[in-house]
């Protein structure tokens, strides 16, 4: 790898080794790189595409010195023998076509109803009804007491804002002017952040 580097550095080129990964699988994917660590540290970039036994669909991850850490769905097509890259994020292909088709949806419409998603998928209710049940108890969807979904960490959007507090005059009635009748005094309305100043 380093005599690699070297060769890249000095003509500025661009040299892609391909490597494999190890059997056992791993949290970060850094760690499935086959051999020490010293291996993927010493490279400016290191991708690994990874995919389901059985499967067309896979992810490429990407983290290097100079790229922002990274995921891209990606398909492989056997007649050209090439992968090409996938619209969307890489948990949509990762899913099933039911759970995909129903998680893009409430990315377009945060805060819509199971009917609501049925209607705009072409998917039965029912089956979007249990399928989005699921989907909220693995994480991957939220809902709302009133079973509205949207995606996790985005804002509920059913939530009411604050109502505005009423600027009221209180007056007191126990000043008295100076020929003893009863005054009206005002008093200030402050806002939390503000000082009062005398």
């Amino acid at each position: 790898m380093t005599r690699a580097k070297r060769l890249a550095d000095t003509y500025g080129v661009a040299v892609v080794l391909v490597h494999h990964v190890r059997k056992m699988a791993s949290e970060h994917f850094l760690s499935e790189v086959s051999g020490t660590n010293g291996l993927a540290g010493a490279a400016d970039a290191t991708l690994v595409l990874k995919r389901a036994r059985g499967t067309a669909d896979g992810v490429l991850h990407v983290t290097g010195r100079d790229v922002e850490e990274a995921e891209y769905a990606m398909a492989f097509q056997p007649a050209a023998g090439l992968w090409h890259l996938l619209d969307g994020p890489p948990e949509d292909h990762a899913l099933s076509d039911t759970r995909a088709a129903i998680i893009r949806h409430v990315r377009q419409h945060p805060g819509i109803t199971p009917k609501a998603i049925a209607e705009g998928t072409g998917l039965s209710y029912e089956n979007v009804r249990k399928t989005g049940q699921r989907m909220n108890a693995d994480g991957q969807l939220c809902v709302n007491a009133t079973g509205h979904y949207r995606r996790p960490g985005t804002p509920p959007g059913d939530v009411p804002g604050v109502p505005a507090i009423p600027a009221h005059t209180t007056t007191s009635t126990n000043a008295h002017t100076h020929e003893g009748q009863p005054a009206l005094l005002p008093v200030l309305a402050v806002h939390a952040d503000e000082e009062i100043h005398q």
